[in-house]
């Protein structure tokens, strides 16, 4: 048994290492805000050290975490009962190597900056869960079932929030300049689908 405990912990700090930037991203968009996400961050770290031995040996670590993520940041927020996002500017989410391309051009640099204030605007009209559901499969690449987990939804209800997550994100591009939804990126295609 505890050899297990040793192994389970080394696993679970080997996990939270890897995925600090992306639990800090997460709660960044969920909260709005560097402080608040900062705190939420070492909240969700410590009630995870404190839990791991509730956690099964077959549960994955990763959508456990961001699961306690997304408790902590819903605390918060009813604890300041109000919801402030930052710019998800296309420089805001992580490069992948299918998708890296110079920005280097003015008209580049003005486009990128009106697409990030078009998606920031139709994040703030997302309702919680479905911007949750944006940020772990878009932006932190979760699967369809570790979404699932980390949010204690069936998968269809994720496929479901992201549908509707999405709809509303094409909405609010497509009501706006009809240029700006043309010179779409690789990234701003992901996200809407």
């Amino acid at each position: 048994m505890n050899d297990f405990n040793d192994e389970r912990g080394r696993e679970f700090e080997r996990v939270v290492a890897e995925q600090l930037d992306g639990l800090y991203r997460a709660a960044l968009r969920l909260l709005g805000n560097a402080s608040d996400a900062e705190d939420a961050v070492q909240e969700c770290c410590a009630r995870a050290c404190n839990g791991l031995r509730k956690l099964k040996s077959d549960d994955a670590i990763k959508p456990w975490l961001f699961r306690i993520l997304r408790n902590v940041c819903i605390d918060r927020l009813r604890w300041q009962s109000r919801v402030r996002l930052v710019s998800t500017d296309e420089a805001d989410f992580a490069a992948g190597p299918d998708d890296c391309r110079a920005v280097n051009t003015p008209e580049q640099l003005c486009i990128g900056a009106a697409l990030g204030r078009l998606v920031d605007e139709g994040m703030r009209g997302l309702p919680f869960e479905q911007r949750a559901v944006v940020i772990f499969v878009l932006v932190e690449g979760f699967t369809y079932a570790e979404a699932a987990e980390a949010l204690q939804v069936p998968v269809g209800t994720v496929r479901s929030r992201l549908s509707r997550a999405r709809a509303h994100l094409r909405q609010v591009i497509s009501s706006r300049d009809k240029a700006v939804e043309r010179a779409g990126t690789p990234r701003l295609s992901r996200l809407l689908g």
